[in-house]
């Protein structure tokens, strides 16, 4: 047995084996703010690629109800997301001055291919895909019941 084990191990380091992938600079920024009810309104802009897919994780179903221990229990999950706006900035200012320029909205695939984007929201994750669009990718939503107020 310990033979077989040596021969595949010398095998694996002999065969030489490759794995392809496409590398992207891609820049991302963010604002988000906290409304007094517990709300919070992020803005991103994501620039370095025409197609994107973006994974949001609102929620945490891992966590147990609420106990003594507050730092494990779902009191600090988000209730919802919601996906306001997706589109397109074009401008060449930097950083943070981009989130002044104007927003060409982009709206939702149904026979569409290219510059148009998809939504699904499933368990604790909301899925955004945005495909051939032009300039930088701009989304933005509001995760409802974020924040907890202890007394």
């Amino acid at each position: 047995m310990k033979r077989v084990l040596w021969i595949l191990l010398v095998i694996t380091l002999i065969i030489p084996f490759s794995i392809n992938a496409k590398e992207e600079d891609i820049n991302v920024l963010v604002d988000a703010n906290i409304d007094i009810s517990g709300n919070m309104k992020v803005r991103e802009i994501i620039s370095g690629s025409n197609n994107l897919k973006r994974t949001i994780r609102f929620k945490n179903s891992d966590l147990k109800e609420f106990n003594l221990d507050y730092t494990k229990t779902t009191i600090y999950n988000a209730s919802n997301i919601e996906i306001e706006k997706v589109g397109v900035i074009n401008s060449d200012k930097e950083d943070y001055q981009k989130f002044n320029e104007e927003v060409t909205t982009i709206n939702e695939c149904n026979n569409e291919t290219s510059n148009c984007y998809k939504v699904k929201k499933e368990g604790d994750y909301a899925y955004i895909e945005v495909e051939g669009v032009s300039g930088d990718i701009y989304i933005e939503y509001l995760i409802a019941n974020l924040v907890v107020i202890h007394n």
